[in-house]
């Protein structure tokens, strides 16, 4: 079959019409799939020049959200100091507000030491004799043992060339390294130790101790507390508020045992009363970090006297309880005498209806007998 021209020509046009189409066809999904990358890029976190990559509105208001889902059922916070005093390189604001002449000479221990950074700051500070730092969580006790090393060793060295906790001010001005030792060790299961210290400090921890073993394991501590420390020693509590006792930042175990928990924070100094302790100060740090440092500080003595705050109300005034409880033994006493009483008389009145009896009776056989005879 032969084509003409004219058929050729439209034939060519048809063909390059096609593949015009075609190309079109082809640079529209090119330019859609360039789209939908940009799209994909610009949903995705891009730099902002300071090298801080853009988060989702919790990611940013909880920056350790993603990194673990891991309880401390204890406090035993790895990086605890890290969040603690963030961005503040002096020493532990905590120790403005504690009364140096407390740890002269004094025997002392840090129940729930951590990472040691306060135990360290304590040596430092004070002129104490010794301090023993003990903790639940292994980890913490070899790191705090690793800050302790180098707290003592490498005290010449620029603080950027030290592996230790960024809080740590490192001292060349005072040897520590006979002072300090740290322990793994659950302070709540421990041996008593009588009069063994002159200063024991409990910084946040007690909620902790409060959560795991319960009123009556609080209430066990506080009596520790009472038997470990001398007599004239003191205990420095800082305790955590009540609106920190969060169920969702708790284990099951400790969500069931916060369900059953009826003491509260401001119990407390009422309960280290009834072991022997005077509340002697309660102060506050005036820097303010993280929100921590706003926490009071409570300084107790011991004064050896258990229960003296209640012997002494007891003889003002006796509980409502114990004054019905008297009431009612001395009614159930006044009872039996009454009884005791009537009894007595029924019976001396019995004997003596006998005994008018037995006269009666007498006088009538002597009668008779005066008649038989006059017969």
């Amino acid at each position: 079959m032969s084509v003409s021209p004219s058929d050729g020509n439209h034939l060519g046009g048809i063909q390059t019409e096609k593949k015009r189409k075609h190309e079109g066809e082809e640079a529209l999904t090119q330019d859609s799939k360039k789209r939908k990358i940009e799209s994909t890029e610009s949903s995705s976190p891009k730099s902002n020049g300071t090298n801080q990559t853009q988060k989702s509105y919790k990611d940013r208001k909880n920056p350790s959200r993603k990194k673990s889902n891991q309880i401390f059922e204890h406090g035993n916070y790895l990086d605890y100091y890290g969040y603690r005093n963030k961005g503040y390189s002096g020493r532990d604001p905590r120790l403005s507000v504690l009364d140096p002449s407390l740890f002269t000479k004094a025997k002392c221990l840090d129940v729930g030491c951590n990472a040691g950074i306060f135990t360290l700051d304590l040596a430092v500070v004070f002129d104490i004799q010794s301090i023993h730092g003990v903790d639940i969580d292994h980890r913490l006790i070899n790191k705090a043992r690793g800050n302790f090393t180098k707290y003592c060793k490498v005290a010449s060295l620029p603080k950027t060339d030290l592996d230790v906790d960024s809080s740590i001010e490192v001292s060349s001005k005072k040897d520590i390294s006979r002072l300090v030792t740290f322990k793994y060790d659950d302070y709540t299961k421990t041996p008593e130790t009588p009069g063994a210290y002159d200063v024991i400090t409990c910084m946040s921890v007690i909620k902790w101790i409060h959560i795991n073993n319960g009123d009556e394991g609080l209430r066990a501590t506080f009596k520790k507390f009472a038997v470990d420390i001398k007599k004239g020693g003191h205990l420095i509590l800082e305790p955590q508020p009540w609106s920190s006792y969060r169920p969702r930042k708790l284990s099951q175990k400790g969500k069931e045992s916060y369900g059953k928990l009826v003491l509260r924070p401001e119990n407390f100094t009422e309960l280290l009363s009834e072991e022997g302790f005077e509340l002697v100060s309660e102060t506050k740090p005036e820097i303010s970090i993280g929100g921590f440092s706003c926490r009071s500080i409570f300084t107790y003595k011991n004064t050896g006297n258990k229960r003296f705050v209640q012997k002494e109300e007891s003889v003002k005034e006796e509980p409502v309880k114990e004054q019905e409880k008297t009431k009612k033994k001395r009614e159930r006493k006044r009872s039996r005498k009454n009884k005791s009483e009537e009894s007595t008389e029924k019976k001396e009145k019995e004997e003596k209806q006998e005994q008018e009896k037995e006269q009666e009776k007498d006088k009538k056989e002597n009668q008779m007998t005066v008649e038989e005879e006059s017969k």
